[in-house]
């Protein structure tokens, strides 16, 4: 038993992430921007021998990733993960070559239909990208989704603590089964066993008269023994402690940073040059009206977890006080130390169900700051102040017997767990609509010259020796003086057969401006047959196998030649 202990293998259950989630768009995920990245330990502090040699890997920042699919959609990714649209280049193509202006937010995409590629590119601009604003937007959602998946997962731990889950009990449980273990002592009959038992409790709790079955149930019993107090209050403590100081360091911290960036996106809405966004006030309003309600819920079951931790020890007090009396040979009898208020307050709220259940319960928190109290007029600081002095020197408003209306708040729904889902699914769309502003500021241009009649097949048949092999290369001619004169070369390689069903190479030399792609500036081409030149003025055939641009001025080929069929080497 002891020869194998710690190697099995243990399942680690990782939270499943929601589909909201999974859709949001996002840079790759940047805690310390978010304000939630842990600190480092003792151990990390210290670096290891060399880190500081290391290079960040930072090849993916100001890229991007264009995805190209058979219904003529190009999918643009900025950074290779955040989704910026679709953009339709031509319906039922793909592209089959892109390059991008290395000075201008430009990219040149070769369309392919039909097995056919034409010469000439059309021209993608997206005028968003000469600017800030997708990085801006990119990075305002990032940090978003990183605050909403932060709580989420802090609310999940919170009502698996309480609740219990597939791998841990939850706090209320060792309250339940110590009822139900008091109700099976109970007489039978048709009344509602819980409600004598709690009756009978609160009888021994005023009078200090205790019935046969509380009587038999305190004097004896696993949940009566000490070592089972100890294990029910350090359950419910360790619980009630967590979610004290889970829903007040940690879920309102973060709904408050998420407020904050909701605030500036509110502020982009209101800017014209954020128009095409599409951000609407009236979805970032419910955002941030629901972000203002989780704040306040998070805070007020702080405030309850506490409440409700001073009365359990108030009522593990009082069962010891009666465990106590009940055998006094044990030990002296004891003078009651605890409140009897809050132990009743407790046997009434908290043992069976508890104000915290309503937490994760019901529907989404709808309340106002006026249905919590909050007076319906503002107020500033000096009126509040002169107010207070007001009441210091009243004496009508200071003593006794003046009465003090408690507002009943047992009807206000406050679930922080299905706030926190509808909160996630609204920010959701709105960062997605926006991301999708990158691709709806494209102006595609179709190129109209003489050549688009002219396409270069990118498909043949099935064997080998017929299939086309296509490379391309495209550079910006670099000798030209300005910039936006310049021009694009593209060079294009291609194996094919010659009419004579010769095996031939086909070089094309394409320039173009950068500016406007209708004609091309110059076009060159040239085929060379797959010839060798050997002594006497003979020539010996080869089989191309494959051939690309080693860089902007040499080819790399590999071929084999036919002297000795299926034994020449590959050269």
């Amino acid at each position: 038993m002891f020869a194998f202990h710690g190697l099995q293998s243990r399942v680690t259950h990782k939270p499943k992430m929601p589909d909201t989630i999974t859709k949001w768009p996002m840079l790759p995920p940047d805690p310390l921007a978010a304000s939630i990245e842990p600190p480092k330990r003792a151990g990390d502090l210290e670096n290891r021998p060399g880190e500081e040699l290391d290079e960040a890997d930072d090849s993916n920042i100001n890229s991007i990733l264009a995805v190209s699919d058979t219904q003529g959609f190009l999918h643009c990714f900025l950074d290779g993960s955040c989704p910026l649209g679709s953009i339709l280049v031509s319906a039922l193509s793909t592209t089959s070559s892109l390059s991008k202006d290395p000075q201008q937010p430009i990219l040149f995409a070769y369309r392919s239909a039909h097995g056919h590629t034409s010469l000439l590119p059309s021209s993608i601009h997206i005028s968003l990208l000469a600017g800030r604003l997708p990085r801006d937007i990119a990075r305002s959602s990032t940090t978003a989704r990183e605050l909403v998946w932060y709580v989420m997962r802090a609310v999940d731990e919170m009502r698996a603590t309480w609740f219990g889950s597939d791998t841990q009990p939850g706090a209320k449980q060792p309250g339940q089964k110590w009822l139900q273990a008091l109700q099976t002592l109970q007489p039978g009959g048709t009344g509602d066993k819980a409600m004598w038992s709690l009756t009978d409790l609160t009888l021994l709790l005023i009078s200090g008269r205790s019935t046969e079955a509380i009587s038999d149930f305190i004097g004896s019993g696993e949940l009566m023994s000490e070592r089972g107090l100890q294990k029910w209050e350090t359950t419910v403590n360790e619980a009630l402690m967590k979610l004290r100081d889970f829903a007040e360091q940690r879920v309102a911290p973060a709904c408050q940073r998420f407020h904050i960036i909701m605030e500036e996106v509110l502020g982009w809405s209101q800017l014209p040059q954020f128009a095409i966004c599409a951000l609407q006030k009236e979805d970032i309003d419910f955002c941030l009206q629901m972000t203002s309600r989780a704040i306040v819920s998070a805070n007020w079951l702080a405030a309850t977890a506490r409440r409700e931790l001073s009365r359990f020890k108030e009522f593990m007090k009082w069962l010891r006080f009666e465990i106590a009396n009940v055998n006094p040979t044990v030990e002296p009898m004891q003078q009651p130390r605890h409140d009897i208020l809050e132990v009743n307050s407790y046997l009434m709220s908290g043992l069976v169900d508890s104000e915290i259940d309503s937490w994760f319960f019901h529907g989404p928190p709808k309340f106002s700051p006026q249905d919590l109290g909050v007076p319906h007029e503002k107020q500033d600081l000096p009126s509040v102040i002169n107010r207070a002095r007001h009441a210091l020197l009243e004496d009508s408003s200071t003593n006794l017997s003046h009465t003090v209306i408690r507002r009943n708040l047992g009807t206000v729904a406050r679930n922080m767990d299905t706030l926190i889902q509808v909160l996630a699914k609204r920010t959701e769309q709105i960062f997605a609509l926006a991301c999708e502003a990158t691709a709806r500021s494209a102006r595609v241009s179709h190129n109209t010259g003489s050549m688009n009649g002219r396409p270069i097949p990118t498909a043949g048949p099935s064997s080998p020796d017929h299939t086309f092999i296509i490379r391309e290369r495209t550079i910006v001619d670099k000798d030209e003086a300005s910039v936006k004169a310049s021009h694009f070369i593209q060079h294009l390689a291609i194996r094919g057969r010659s009419a004579e069903g010769r095996m031939c190479l086909c070089l094309i030399r394409l320039r173009y401006n950068r500016e406007a792609c209708s004609s091309p500036a110059y076009l060159g081409s040239a085929i060379i047959e797959c010839r060798l030149a050997q002594d006497g003025g003979l020539f010996a055939d080869f089989d191309l196998l494959d051939v690309d641009f080693f860089d902007d001025e040499n080819l790399v080929v590999v071929f084999r030649t036919r002297d000795v069929p299926g034994k020449s080497p590959v050269r």
